[in-house]
Formats: structure tokens, sequence, C-alpha cells
């Protein structure tokens, strides 16, 4: 086989930098640093170093043409085509056909991850050939298999069948395990080594921060036995990775895959987190930890995604009872095996209940909250709502095809969202350290920034301080993602929550004031062992909004708004809404007003404003 650098197209292979670590010792090379020089910079502070940290955005999820169903979509961006866009460069959507538009961001991306679908990576890499008939993998055995040259169709009919049948066309070629089996596992092995390579090629201290990862693309089953999706991203802190990813096909349930995980690198355990992502497609399946497993959970399912292009996963929505009718946001709901059990804050709910489970009594799912895209261009970070070429290549990369009802799911999705991070500098060490500690939050696109923290201090106006949050910190203020114990010598008296919040600063479109900033609340009732929840809103002064908000929230210990019982668990996190924007829809409708005429008409369910918004990862006080 070759060496991964070689197999990328383009020029930008040139770019890359030394080969990466992958549980077994590295070649010698000319093109890049020695270890001990790489741990000295990693050593050095930046020139943006800041104690009181910076918020630095990014997306973790993201499919290039290594991803099957991406190519099928005619998507041929590659992994180090993904992570130069995520820094500024232009790329073009659906590059297979002529045609396709031309996108980049307006501002680069602050850090990014590549997450391929594991499972497909034989039959994508094996079969594969990049825009220019350049074969991904030049040794490839299975590369003139008829088969492969199906799967190589670009027939918009044939590109249909080929991603209905790739797992089984996957396993005619390779077998059932393809990352075990004699033929296709050094195909895995090269297109992960491609992988690892373009994270690393990418990386640039203090300026970009690139992850290695995949997406393990597990099908758990709901009620009745029907297909769910309890899919995961695996992002690693450093470069000591597996020599393969820990695929489903070979390790089927999280269990297995985080026991992979703990011996997995180099023969020891990996630096990583794995992230559960479209829980609201879930079918109920998505936050079960069983007893025994909760070790496992703590260790490496510290994030969540509540945002991303298939829906809103925040909270369950019943038109009939709307408890809260803000859940009502990109909301896909109906169709889809809707139960509350799919929603991230029942998750965080039934984390609750286990802690307060005397034997179990300790919580599973104590979950930061990240947003991100799922783009199949190989686009992260692409969340312009007056500007969004869709997010699945040939398939919706015209106006008039996201705003066709014919065209699958195109009208119900969205550009996605962002994942934030609190952290002192941009390196990967900083950035990995405040996923680990849950010191994150999620936007819907724009770059809203906001921080939480609680206090014991009961009088003090923290909100008055200009240089907040300094003076909060310096109190003992914990941060968003922290859990809270009792003050020594606790007489009772209320904990507060502090949340300030800033607009984007940035003049577009779908940017706008801020108009609202919630705490939701949920905690044990100490009397029926039920969870209860709230939710308290603070609206802005005009309907205009403000550029800027902070409040302070006091948790009232005898009962009322946002209660908090000593010994009760209990947890919160804020959520900040913009002043509504036009949704994308608006913008196709006004490009192509004849692909769907009724929908676009004035009252019609395009032609709609959206509230774009942030959430941050939760406090929890968990006794």
């Amino acid at each position: 086989m070759r060496d991964p650098a070689t197999t990328l197209p383009l020029g930008l292979a040139l770019a890359l930098a030394a080969p990466a670590c992958t549980g077994q010792p590295a070649p010698a090379a000319d093109d890049g640093p020695p270890a001990a020089e790489l741990d000295a910079q990693a050593a050095a502070a930046c020139a943006d170093f800041n104690p009181l940290k910076n918020a630095y955005f990014g997306d973790l999820h993201t499919h290039t043409t290594f991803s099957y169903d991406a190519y099928t979509f005619e998507t041929r961006t590659t992994p180090m085509d993904a992570y130069a866009f995520a820094k500024g460069m232009a790329i073009q959507i659906a590059g297979a056909h002529p045609g396709g538009p031309i996108t980049r961001l307006d501002r680069p991306l602050d850090f990014a991850a590549i997450t391929d679908h594991s499972e497909l990576l034989a039959i994508d890499y094996g079969c594969g050939a990049a825009v220019d008939g350049t074969q991904y993998d030049p040794d490839s055995p299975i590369f003139d298999d008829p088969r492969c040259v199906t799967a190589r169709s670009t027939d918009p009919v044939t590109e249909k069948l080929n991603f209905a049948l790739m797992l089984p066309r996957q396993a005619a070629l390779c077998g059932g395990k393809p990352a075990e089996a004699a033929t296709c596992r050094p195909i895995v092995q090269e297109a992960w080594g491609a992988e690892v390579a373009a994270a690393m090629a990418a990386l640039d201290r203090c300026k970009f921060t690139s992850f290695v990862g995949y997406e393990w693309s597990s099908d758990c089953r709901g009620d009745g036995g029907t297909a769910a999706t309890c899919h995961k991203n695996v992002i690693f802190g450093d470069t000591n990775v597996p020599t393969a990813p820990f695929d489903s096909l070979s390790f089927p349930t999280q269990e297995s895959l985080w026991s992979a995980l703990d011996t997995g690198c180099g023969g020891g355990p990996c630096k990583a987190l794995t992230i559960p992502h479209n829980s609201n497609l879930s079918k109920g399946q998505a936050f079960n930890v069983p007893p025994g497993s909760e070790d496992h959970a703590q260790k490496y399912q510290r994030l969540v995604e509540i945002f991303q292009h298939k829906g809103g996963s925040e909270c369950f929505y019943d038109p009939a009872h709307p408890t809260d009718p803000t859940c009502d946001f990109n909301y896909l709901g109906a169709g889809t095996g809707d139960d509350p059990n799919n929603y991230v804050r029942t998750g965080l709910e039934r984390g609750l209940l286990a802690q307060a489970d005397p034997s179990r009594h300790k919580d599973p799912l104590q979950l930061g909250l990240i947003g991100a895209t799922d783009d199949h261009n190989g686009a992260p970070g692409n969340t312009r709502e007056d500007a969004w070429p869709g997010h699945v290549g040939a398939n919706d990369d015209t106006p008039a095809a996201r705003i066709d009802p014919q065209v699958d799911g195109a009208v119900g999705y969205n550009p996605g969202g962002v994942a934030v991070a609190w952290a002192e500098q941009n390196t990967r060490e900083a950035i990995f350290a405040a996923f680990a500690r849950r010191e994150t939050y999620a936007t819907s696109g724009p770059r809203i920034s906001v921080r939480m923290y609680q206090t014991w201090d009961q009088t003090t106006d923290f909100c008055a301080d200009p240089s907040f949050p300094a003076q909060l910190v310096a109190a003992g203020g914990q941060p968003m993602g922290s859990s809270v114990a009792l003050p020594p010598g606790y007489q009772g008296g209320a904990p507060r929550i502090v949340v300030y919040a800033a607009r984007d600063a940035i003049s577009r479109a779908d940017v706008a004031n801020l108009g609202e900033l919630d705490l939701v609340a949920a905690w044990i009732d100490p009397t029926t062992g039920a969870v209860r929840e709230q939710v308290t809103r603070r609206t802005a002064p005009t309907a205009a909004g403000v550029a800027t908000s902070c409040q302070t929230f006091t948790l009232n210990p005898a009962g009322g708004p946002a209660t908090f019982r000593a010994g009760a668990p209990s947890l919160y996190y804020a959520r900040v809404l913009q002043v509504p924007t036009y949704r994308w829809s608006v913008y196709d409708c006004l490009r192509a007003p004849l692909a769907n005429p009724t929908a676009c008409a004035p009252g019609g369910a395009l032609n709609t404003k959206i509230t774009e918004r942030a959430w941050t990862s939760p406090i929890w006080y968990l006794p």
C-alpha cells in the first residue's frame, strides 16, 4: 500500500506534515518537527492565551467523499479539502458533476473534525475514484470488481440503488466485518491513514485545531424492532489512535466500543470521546446506559449534539400540551418514532434519576452540549441561512431541490449548528480539555457568545463587573459543565446562576440581537422522587432585542422558580434566543419561486422566520 499522503488528489497532499501515530511506531520522516520539538511547542503559550478562556467555534461532525453515502451524493471533497474549507478555502459542492455551486465560509472555524462513516471505508476507498478518475487506493484488489464499477456510477437512478445496497455490496466484497477481512482490512487501514494524515497536516497550533475522528454508525432497535439512529462521533484528543477505526460492524454495542477504546491505542487507553447525535431519530434508545456501564459512559460520553441539520434534539414537543413551546425549533417530530426519550433534556433528567437511585447513585448522563452540521459536502460549519448550499451533495445543491417537497427530507432539514469550547488557547490540548470538562455550548449557526456560572454568593452584582467573569471566577464561580457541591458549613441559602450573552458581532441577514435569555432547571422532587422541570424566561425590553444581556437567577430554596433543595439532584442550563430572522427557505423561495409556490406564498410553510439560539452545557448538583 502507498503512503496515505500520496493517495490524496490535488496538490493538497504536498502539505502533509509528519505521519500520525496509529498505535505503531511511526516511520522516519523529514517533513515535520521531531516529537520532542512538538512537545516543547505544546507547552508554549499562544498569543491569545487567556486564563479566563476564549470562545472557539468549530464543527465535530462532517462527512467527505470518504463516506460512501456522500460519495453517492457526488461529493468529491476529500478530508484534506474539508479541513482547508474550515480554514477559509472555497470548495465545489457535488464536484463529480459540472455546475455544482462554489461555497466558502465568511469566517474560518477555530477547530474541526472530519467524521467519515467507519463502516463503509472499505467499499468507498477501495472502489472510489476522485474527480479526475484517480482511484483513492491505487493498489485496491477490489477496484475493478463489477460491484465496484457499479458503485462508482454517477447515474442518479443507479446512485439511489447504490445507497440502499451499500452494506450488502460491501459485505459481498469484504465479508460482514471489512476491518477484519484479509482482503479489505489493508484498504480500511490505508483509508484511515489518509484521514489521520489529513488531520495532522491541517493542525496549525494557536490558529486552527484539527481532531482525528470518525463516525460509529450503529443502528439500534426501537420499539417493535425497527431500526433507529444510535450513531456516535468518536473524537480523539491526540494522534495515538487505533490502526483502524472501531466500527459498529465489529463493535456493535456502545459497551464494546468503549471497551475497545480502553486498550486500543498502542496497547493502552485511547484519549477519546464518543458523542451521540440525532437522538431525535433514536426511537427512545439514545440515552440507554445499562447498569454497570456508568463508569464507561462517564469516561467517554461527556458531550452530546443537541442540534444539527437533521433537526433539533433539545426537548420533546407536544403541540397539544406545549409546556415549553420553544421546543418547537427545527423539530422533525411526527413520523420519526417520536418519544420523549429521544431528547437531550429527558436524557439529562434520566441521569438525575440514576443519581437519586440508591442502587446506582451515579449519573451516567452528564452530557455537555454542542452543535454540528452533519454536512455531507465536506463543508464543516457551513450554517448560513441566507447562503446555504444544502448538505447532501447533488441531492439538494440547488434552491429548487431544497424546497421541492418531493426531495426526501430537504424541506424539513436546516443548515445545522456549531460547537463552541471555552479554552485558554487554540491548541488541541486546551480545546480537548474543554470538551472533557464539558465547558462547551451549542449554537444553531450564529456565533452567539454565552457564559454561565454558579455561585453561592448571595449579594454581589457580578453583572456589573466590566471585566466579566473575572470577579465571579475569583469568587469561586463554577462554569458550565461543572458539578458543584454545598460550600463548607452550608446553613441554607439560595445558590445563583449568572448568565452573560452577546450577539454575534457580524452583520448578516441571519444574525440579530438577543430577544430572550432562559434558564432551564430540572430536579428530583425530594417528596415524590419524580423529575420536575421549569423554564424561567427573561425577555428583552423591546422587540428589537439587545446586543448583550446579563441575568442572575436565584434558585429559591423554599420553592418557586428553579427550585433548589439540598440533598436533591438538580441541573441547570441556559438558552439564549435571537430576535427572529428569516429561515433559509425564504431565500430559496426567492431564488426558485416556482419550485413550491403554495408553501412559498405569504403564510406558507416555507415563508417563515426562525429564532436562532444557543444552549449552554448544564451545571449539576449531584449529592
